[in-house]
Protein backbone atom coordinates (compact mmCIF):
# COMPACT_ATOMS: atom_id res chain seq x y z
CA UNK A 1 0.00 0.00 0.00
CA UNK A 2 2.88 2.22 0.54
CA UNK A 3 3.68 1.84 -3.00
CA UNK A 4 0.17 3.07 -4.37
CA UNK A 5 0.76 6.79 -2.20
CA UNK A 6 3.94 6.78 -5.17
CA UNK A 7 2.00 5.62 -7.99
CA UNK A 8 3.93 2.23 -8.02
CA UNK A 9 2.68 -1.39 -7.41
CA UNK A 10 -0.47 -3.81 -7.43
CA UNK A 11 -2.62 -1.10 -6.00
CA UNK A 12 -4.41 2.06 -6.77
CA UNK A 13 -5.44 4.73 -4.80
CA UNK A 14 -9.18 5.54 -5.09
CA UNK A 15 -10.85 8.75 -5.57
CA UNK A 16 -10.55 10.04 -2.61
CA UNK A 17 -7.28 9.46 -1.28
CA UNK A 18 -5.89 10.62 -4.35
CA UNK A 19 -4.85 13.68 -2.28
CA UNK A 20 -2.09 11.52 -0.44
CA UNK A 21 -0.25 10.83 -3.62
CA UNK A 22 2.68 12.05 -3.99
CA UNK A 23 5.39 12.02 -6.82
CA UNK A 24 7.99 9.42 -6.74
CA UNK A 25 10.90 11.82 -6.19
CA UNK A 26 9.31 13.48 -3.42
CA UNK A 27 8.68 10.43 -1.67
CA UNK A 28 12.37 9.25 -1.85
CA UNK A 29 14.05 13.02 -0.05
CA UNK A 30 11.43 12.41 2.66
CA UNK A 31 12.91 11.16 5.78
CA UNK A 32 10.94 7.84 7.39
CA UNK A 33 9.13 9.41 10.00
CA UNK A 34 7.33 11.55 7.32
CA UNK A 35 6.82 8.70 5.29
CA UNK A 36 5.35 6.98 8.45
CA UNK A 37 3.53 9.81 8.64
CA UNK A 38 1.89 10.29 5.56
CA UNK A 39 0.89 6.11 5.73
CA UNK A 40 -0.85 6.51 8.78
CA UNK A 41 -2.61 9.51 7.03
CA UNK A 42 -3.58 6.76 4.74
CA UNK A 43 -4.95 4.43 7.18
CA UNK A 44 -6.49 6.94 9.16
CA UNK A 45 -9.02 8.31 6.18
CA UNK A 46 -12.31 7.37 6.56
CA UNK A 47 -13.76 5.58 3.41
CA UNK A 48 -16.61 7.70 2.24
CA UNK A 49 -20.15 5.95 2.11
CA UNK A 50 -20.45 3.79 -1.17
CA UNK A 51 -22.86 5.73 -3.53
CA UNK A 52 -23.74 4.98 -6.87
CA UNK A 53 -21.76 7.28 -9.40
CA UNK A 54 -22.73 7.48 -12.77
CA UNK A 55 -19.12 7.49 -14.12
CA UNK A 56 -16.59 5.02 -14.08
CA UNK A 57 -13.00 6.16 -13.94
CA UNK A 58 -9.79 4.31 -15.32
CA UNK A 59 -7.32 3.27 -13.45
CA UNK A 60 -4.69 5.56 -14.71
CA UNK A 61 -7.36 8.35 -14.07
CA UNK A 62 -7.23 10.14 -17.48
CA UNK A 63 -10.53 9.01 -18.72
CA UNK A 64 -14.29 9.34 -16.62
CA UNK A 65 -16.44 7.45 -18.99
CA UNK A 66 -20.90 7.00 -18.15
CA UNK A 67 -21.69 4.09 -17.12
CA UNK A 68 -23.58 1.93 -19.80
CA UNK A 69 -26.34 -0.84 -18.66
CA UNK A 70 -24.79 -3.72 -17.07
CA UNK A 71 -24.47 -5.66 -20.96
CA UNK A 72 -27.10 -6.45 -23.45
CA UNK A 73 -29.07 -9.75 -22.53
CA UNK A 74 -31.49 -11.51 -25.07
CA UNK A 75 -35.05 -11.01 -24.87
CA UNK A 76 -36.61 -13.34 -22.21
CA UNK A 77 -32.99 -13.54 -20.61
CA UNK A 78 -33.35 -12.89 -16.95
CA UNK A 79 -30.29 -12.91 -14.81
CA UNK A 80 -27.10 -14.44 -16.80
CA UNK A 81 -25.36 -12.17 -18.88
CA UNK A 82 -24.25 -14.88 -20.86
CA UNK A 83 -26.81 -17.40 -22.89
CA UNK A 84 -27.10 -20.65 -20.59
CA UNK A 85 -25.23 -23.38 -22.22
CA UNK A 86 -28.54 -25.81 -24.04
CA UNK A 87 -28.08 -29.86 -24.27
CA UNK A 88 -29.34 -30.88 -27.94
CA UNK A 89 -30.62 -34.62 -27.49
CA UNK A 90 -28.95 -37.82 -30.22
CA UNK A 91 -30.87 -37.92 -32.69
CA UNK A 92 -31.42 -41.24 -33.70
CA UNK A 93 -30.39 -42.22 -36.98
CA UNK A 94 -33.41 -43.35 -39.42
CA UNK A 95 -31.51 -46.30 -41.85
Amino acid sequence: MRMALRGEGNFVLQSWAQKLRVNCMVWSSKSKEERNCLFQKLLDLKVPKIRKEKYQISTNFLLKLPKTPRSARKPGQRKRVCSAKTKSSKRLKLE
